[in-house]
């Protein structure tokens, strides 16, 4: 077994996937009942801050990495798909924040991103390169990631649904 890297162990805690995006790969507990789930999503007041249908699925990324970066928080949430937020973060922004929050992040640079597939209108892969500075000495690392992205109609933004380190 070996030793698990920074990246490594950030993953988890930012949506236990967050990219695997820093983004994850772990389940949240499903202990709460589905009606008080479903009660913390947020009602966002405008729709400015939301990428266009047109938005290309690469730069739904930047976007999301941007804003968790600058520490927009609200502004990165609605990025992430219903399914995603439900899965790692049981639909509450709260504990999304504070997941974040505890991950100390100092910055978070998008090195490289393409868009690895469009498999259809409704999904896409993004494969992308980070640099993560995080912890009390904002200490460096780069890690590779993908990031599956999907929207249920041609008319809405892509959202991430997936992210994943290797």
């Amino acid at each position: 077994m070996s030793k698990k890297s920074p990246i490594q162990l950030l993953i988890p805690a930012l949506s236990f996937v967050f990219f695997t995006l820093v983004f994850i790969a772990c389940s949240a507990p499903q202990d709460e009942a589905p009606e008080a789930q479903e009660a913390e999503t947020p009602v966002y007041a405008t729709t400015e801050d939301l990428p266009s249908p047109e938005t290309r699925p690469q730069d739904v990324v930047k976007t999301y990495w941007a804003r968790v970066s600058a520490a927009n928080l609200d502004g990165a949430w609605p990025l992430l798909d219903k399914q995603f937020q439900q899965r790692h973060f049981a639909n509450s922004l709260e504990r999304y924040k504070a997941d974040i929050k505890a991950s100390q992040f100092c910055a978070i640079t998008i090195d490289t991103v393409q868009v690895d597939t469009v498999v259809d209108r409704y999904n896409a892969m993004v494969n992308a390169r980070f640099s993560i500075e995080r912890g009390d000495s904002c200490q460096r690392r780069r890690a590779n990631y993908t990031v599956d992205l999907t929207r249920d109609r041609p008319e809405e933004f892509w959202r991430i649904r997936n992210i994943r380190v290797h």
